[in-house]
């Protein structure tokens, strides 16, 4: 009975290890090899309802461009601030939100921007209107 119940325990954990192994420190894009990932602008500051384009890079070892890269971002925080598929941020509550750009199949870290929602923000807009 105990080995059955360790070996359900373990199964779970075997599988995620060999998972997270399988990617290694970095994955091909063709003949390139992605290094880091930028996200930019890196600390935005936007008001409630506005939106801020953002732009992640793939780069090599040696800091040139890696083309062909397909970003998936993700908001970690999205009750501040949401992210579509392509980059645009939308303020949804004053805070922050970390808004990462990930590369599926590359195990490199990913590019990230710390964005604020700020009251400020929102009354300077609300004055230039």
């Amino acid at each position: 009975m105990r080995v059955a119940t360790l070996g359900r325990m373990l199964l779970p954990a075997l599988s995620v290890l060999l998972v997270s192994c399988e990617g290694g420190t970095s994955s091909d894009l063709g003949d390139q090899r992605v290094f880091v990932i930028t996200v930019t602008p890196a600390q935005p500051i936007i008001a409630v309802g506005t939106t801020i384009q953002l732009q992640a890079v793939a780069q090599d070892v040696h800091g040139a461009d890696v083309s062909g890269a397909a970003f998936v971002w993700s908001s970690y925080n999205e009750l501040k601030a949401t992210v579509s598929s392509t980059g645009l941020v939308t303020g949804v509550e004053v805070g922050d939100a970390i808004v990462d750009a990930r590369i599926v199949g590359v195990a490199v870290t990913a590019g990230s921007a710390n964005v604020r929602v700020d009251p400020a923000a929102a009354a300077t807009s609300a004055e230039n209107r």
